[in-house]
């Protein structure tokens, strides 16, 4: 999909939060929230009421007899949720286009962002069926609402997953983590590339002419041994952690860790392996 590194999950949310208030705003304008069918075909909406008779249609205000207590509620209610369903799609907007955006907590708000404004178009579809007159049943306004209210509990739902999958320790999105540097790594790998695999750390250094066996420096530094295939690598035992009388210790405890040669991205050309130092 488009729209740059974001999740599928909040595209999707995206998409959806645009099209439901298109819906609603439908819902919200027109005058079919109940229809009264006999000789005189009476429609009343939220704001008009349309009387037609013969053909002949005359649209006025809501006569004050219709204007019962939930009915004054369901209009406030539909208001917070028109509100709602016209800031809601911006903040998503933001998230899914800006990645600097992408936070846990801001992930958590637009989640909560999509159903608040599902309760709160909820709560005025429940009223509505209150303020039902009598001889009066639901039309095609009142139900294109409703529509609107299911995609908005389905965005925020769509975001359920957004929240979970967040990386806390690391800050980022895995697969957005991965498509960035992979990319990166490819177009610009430098004296140090970030790689993201689960047989090393993220922090390796690319060695063009590795030794073919382990040495050991002036420096102190620790380097595993050359492996020519990953057959050789995956029959290797795993290395005991090897402590270094050069390495800074922080409470006499040495944070030197060593690891496998591991292959990422092996080339006939090039090597990247883990090093120690």
């Amino acid at each position: 999909m488009p729209f740059g590194t974001s999740t599928g999950w909040a595209k999707w949310a995206f998409v959806i939060m645009c099209i439901a208030p298109i819906l609603f705003i439908v819902g919200f304008a027109t005058n079919y929230w109940m229809q009264n069918d006999s000789t005189t075909v009476t429609s009343v909406g939220l704001w008009k009421a349309q009387t037609c008779t013969s053909g002949t249609c005359d649209t006025q205000s809501v006569p004050s007899s219709y204007k019962n207590d939930n009915f004054r509620a369901t209009q406030a209610f539909e208001i917070m949720a028109l509100i709602m369903f016209l800031v809601t799609p911006v903040f998503l907007g933001i998230y899914v286009f800006a990645a600097g955006a992408r936070t846990y907590n801001y992930a958590v708000f637009c989640m909560v962002m999509c159903f608040v404004t599902a309760a709160l178009l909820f709560t005025g579809s429940v009223l509505w069926i209150f303020a039902l007159l009598t001889n009066f049943s639901i039309a095609w306004s009142y139900g294109l609402t409703l529509v609107a209210l299911i995609l908005a509990i389905i965005a925020g739902i769509l975001f359920v997953p957004e929240v979970q999958n967040f990386n806390y320790f690391y800050g980022h999105y895995e697969d957005e983590y991965d498509t960035y540097y992979e990319k990166k790594s490819r177009i610009s790998p430098g004296n140090y590339t970030k790689n993201y695999s689960p047989r090393q750390p993220r922090y390796a250094r690319n060695i063009d002419s590795p030794p073919s066996r382990s040495s050991s420096s002036g420096s102190g530094r620790t380097i595993s041994t050359s492996m020519s295939n990953s057959t050789t690598y995956d029959s290797m035992p795993q290395p005991m952690a090897v402590d270094n009388p050069n390495t800074l210790k922080v409470n006499n405890v040495s944070n030197l860790q060593n690891s496998r040669p591991t292959f990422n991205d092996v080339s006939a050309i090039k090597l990247q392996r883990d090093q120690v130092f």
